[in-house]
């Protein structure tokens, strides 16, 4: 009785040792989508001159936040909607870990939202801004007012 104990104890162990390891992989491979998007977001929306550090900066974080806030909750919504943006990925990455299939699925999502992050960063930023005088309540009933319009 204590070895099968023992055993499954092991086999316990290993399995959520495989799924740190894959869920570490796949945080990096997420990162170095977000990363690659907004770098092509720099080459095709140029640095402000003068600026370019605190711009690059902004950039980069406004991208990054997006990317990891935004990109996978469009991507799951997404794969709700449309079950089948996951079945090309679930035959290629057959027999591999299932957070890789929807990682492959959510990558254009992530790397679009990483491209478009400053920009919806901004946005907030100016609406907040413009209500500055506003308390939480007034706020929400603008949100509302807008959402419905």
């Amino acid at each position: 009785m204590k070895g099968t104990t023992m055993a499954a104890d092991s086999a316990t162990s290993a399995a959520v040792g495989l799924g740190l390891k894959t869920g570490a992989l796949a945080g990096l491979a997420a990162m170095v989508v977000s990363l690659l998007a907004v770098a092509l977001g720099f080459t095709v929306v140029p640095l402000k001159a003068g600026d370019e550090h605190r711009d690059a900066a902004r950039r980069l974080a406004a991208g990054l936040l997006c990317s990891f806030t935004l990109g996978p909750g469009l991507a799951f919504k997404a794969i709700d909607w449309w079950p089948w943006l996951m079945e090309p990925w679930a035959r290629i990455l057959n027999g591999q870990h299932i957070l890789w299939q929807y990682l492959a699925t959510s990558a254009p999502f992530m790397a679009i939202t990483a491209v478009l992050g400053f920009w919806i960063v901004a946005a907030v930023m100016r609406w907040f801004t413009s209500r500055a005088d506003k308390d939480a309540a007034q706020l929400l009933a603008d949100a509302r007012g807008a959402l419905k319009d």
